[in-house]
């Protein structure tokens, strides 16, 4: 299978945002991928078995940071990814009372049960606390993605991670793709997408 090149599809976004006039671009960063060695030795140091997919992912990218917004005053109209390095995906050091602080803001027992085993991957408006992550059960990370949010709990999204970032791209991390995603009304972000991004505008 040929892997896919998420490090210039990411770059391709930030230059898509950077020349449209429809939006101003607030921050953008990107970090190289990890080596396969020190995925590894963080499998075997933390005991976990991580699918295939998502090591992949990590050895070509270690983070993406993209912010943006309205060019024309529209408050509602924002876009924002923020997929984690692979410290704060697997909750290593001091990151795992951060991540309990977002997913748990009340300190309640059952959610920080359910915090040690989720894996934050994609963090977005942050103002609502919402989250894609993968599970841990046992020891192993599947490639399976979930959706949290802040007051609603989670759901399976039915995306992997190639998938999931094929939407990313797709809806330029506009607001509320991955919630309409999970309650199947999808083709109403890109309705939105293609109004905002029209190469006509």
């Amino acid at each position: 299978m040929e892997s896919k090149n998420y490090f210039l599809a990411i770059s391709g976004l930030i230059n898509e945002l950077l020349l449209n006039k429809n939006v101003n671009i607030i921050k953008y960063s990107i970090k190289s991928g990890y080596p396969e060695h020190y995925i590894k030795f963080l499998e075997e140091e933390n005991n976990i078995i991580i699918a295939d997919s998502i090591k992949a992912f990590y050895n070509k990218i270690g983070s993406v940071e993209i912010q943006w917004d309205s060019a024309n005053g529209d408050l509602d109209l924002f876009g924002e990814i923020n997929i984690v390095d692979i410290d704060q995906f697997l909750n290593l050091k001091n990151y795992q009372e951060y991540w309990m602080r977002r997913f748990n803001e009340n300190n309640d027992e059952e959610q920080n049960k359910f915090m040690l085993m989720a894996k934050p991957f994609d963090y977005f408006n942050s103002d609502e606390t919402e989250i894609a992550f993968f599970k841990q059960t046992d020891n192993q990370i599947k490639d399976e993605l979930y959706y949290f949010k802040s007051g609603y709990g989670y759901s399976k999204l039915n995306l992997s991670i190639n998938e999931y970032f094929d939407k990313l791209i797709e809806t330029k991390g506009l607001n509320s793709w991955q919630e309409l995603f999970s309650i199947g009304k999808f083709g109403e972000i890109q309705n939105s997408v293609k109004t905002i991004f029209n190469k006509d505008n």
